[in-house]
């Protein structure tokens, strides 16, 4: 348990900098039909909440993703619209001189749900996930990037209905997103892209019979690129893997898989949950691989 919460909480994103300095952020709903930001930090021996604006104080407000990187820590994800109950906006929030502002973002399309963010330095920051012109339309792919001043709408290539759920920036010119693309319009498949400092381009995956999705991305190195996630029917673990040249689909464990974590150059962690038949009932899962 952890003290100093607000009490009906959850965390869905963490990052971590050094031992003695992490970041999660996630929701809490101090009541019926409204949510709040949440931002919590590690000191290196407690963690302790930090005070957050929202995107519409009398709404939904929730966070899907954090990066920290130099001074500069962001929380990306989305708030109602507050002129309309159908849709939502993209919420980015900076951390600066020890207090959290929201960052301004274009209005890209009507409903945008932000998934995931990653940053190299105050300078280079990028945060993903999709929209939707309502709410029964196709998912496209929203990427924006922080260039120190202002956020700005990056197109990626896409030939169907795409949504982003993960990015990973090495560097400010290799850097690496991951989802899913539906084919035919019912297929998902795996998405990749990646940009290399002046374009985007979408990276061949290998087909999944059954369909699939990715949850996370993590680099090694800018030769060992893991993505994880789960088949299109659930309960399967999708690993991928780019030796420098290709994506390659690895053997693990069935499980569903939501996020990873590099342990140095050639050590990754995998979670998620898979169902335990014995005991008929879902269980934690944890996954390494070398």
């Amino acid at each position: 348990a952890l003290s100093g919460f607000p009490g009906d909480d959850a965390l869905f994103a963490v990052d971590a900098v050094s031992a003695n300095e992490a970041w999660a952020a996630g929701d809490s709903y101090p009541g019926f039909a409204r949510s709040s930001t949440l931002v919590a930090r590690w000191n290196g021996s407690t963690w302790s909440p930090e005070p957050t604006p929202n995107g519409n104080p009398s709404g939904f407000n929730d966070l899907a993703g954090v990066a920290a990187a130099g001074s500069t820590v962001w929380a990306v994800g989305s708030s109602i619209d507050p002129t309309s109950s159908a849709t939502r906006r993209a919420l980015i929030l900076q951390r600066t001189g020890g207090a959290w502002r929201i960052s301004p973002t274009p209005r890209v399309l009507p409903s945008v749900f932000l998934e995931a963010v990653d940053a190299t330095g105050p300078a280079d920051a990028w945060a993903v996930g999709w929209g939707s012109q309502d709410l029964s339309s196709p998912g496209v792919p929203v990427a924006l990037h922080w260039d120190g001043a202002t956020w700005r709408s990056v197109s990626l290539p896409s030939t169907a209905s795409t949504t982003l759920n993960t990015v990973e920036a090495l560097s400010p010119s290799n850097v690496w997103v991951a989802g899913q693309t539906l084919i035919d319009g019912w297929n998902p498949q795996p998405y990749v892209a990646h940009f290399d400092g002046t374009a985007w381009r979408r990276v061949a995956t290998p087909t999944v019979d059954n369909g699939g999705r990715l949850t996370d991305i993590v680099g090694l190195s800018p030769s060992n690129i893991i993505a994880v996630g789960t088949t299109g029917g659930g309960g399967t673990s999708l690993v991928l893997h780019w030796n420098g040249a290709s994506w390659l689909r690895e053997t693990a464990p069935d499980a569903t898989l939501a996020g990873a974590a590099a342990v140095g150059p050639n050590t990754f962690w995998a979670v998620g949950n898979r169902f335990d038949l014995n005991a008929y009932e879902e269980r934690t899962f944890t996954m390494v691989g070398k």
